[in-house]
């Protein structure tokens, strides 16, 4: 399956991004003496001055529109593969107990589509350069086998309608859904590109949706 002009959502009042240093600090709030590159909306002041006494210092993010902040533009410029083989059983044993088996081995690819994400816009982390979010699907799961059984019990001959309507006419089934783990965006704390987006600043070097999580076996 292939999909074309999907919605997505882009901060166009953002100026171009440059590429720079950015310093790498632990979880005490400690330089540690490293930088990695990133492609940053706003500059960076590395002599002392009134506003930036300690540097390097982060300067605010010049806007193309000063006088407003984020703009987002909803685009249907999106699009997503989606390459799945299905299997499916199904039969009974005996002539009280029904199965079905299913298994799916899938891969979905998109860039990305999501237009809202929890209430607030899913921007792409950099608008100038969307070729670089395309990844894994939020969706994907290389593997999923669901299985279900009925099993229906043989009637009882009872005296009387409420003992037969009491007695008769169950079944029992059970639905074992196992599947692979799904993608995992690897985020980063803080605004790294100066965005004022920080729910999507990745690692460096990390393409969107890297990694994936532990399997999922569920009933």
């Amino acid at each position: 399956m292939h999909g074309e002009h999907l919605i997505r959502s882009l901060d166009v009042n953002l100026p171009k991004p440059k590429i720079t240093e950015y310093p790498v600090y632990n979880d005490q709030s400690v330089f540690t003496g490293d930088y990695y590159s990133v492609a940053s909306f706003a500059t960076w002041q590395t002599t002392p001055s009134v506003d930036c006494p300690y540097p390097p210092c982060i300067n605010d993010v010049q806007r193309p529109d000063p006088r407003l902040g984020t703009i987002n533009s909803f685009e249907s410029a999106a699009s997503s593969h989606y390459n799945g083989l299905t299997l499916l059983l199904k039969g009974k044993i005996g002539r009280q107990v029904s199965v079905r088996a299913g298994y799916t081995f899938a891969k979905a690819i998109d860039d990305p589509t999501d237009s809202l994400v929890v209430g607030r816009p899913g921007n792409v982390q950099n608008a100038y350069a969307t070729q670089l979010e395309r990844g894994l699907s939020v969706t994907d799961q290389r593997h999923r086998v669901v299985v279900s059984s009925v099993y229906e019990p043989a009637s009882f001959h009872c005296e009387g309608r409420a003992l037969n309507a009491l007695f008769n006419n169950w079944k029992v089934s059970t639905v074992l859904t196992a599947g692979s783990g799904r993608p995992i965006n690897a985020t980063m704390a803080g605004d790294a590109n100066r965005d004022d987006n920080t729910y999507k600043d990745r690692l460096p070097g990390v393409v969107r949706n890297a990694y994936i999580g532990p399997n999922s076996p569920s009933m």
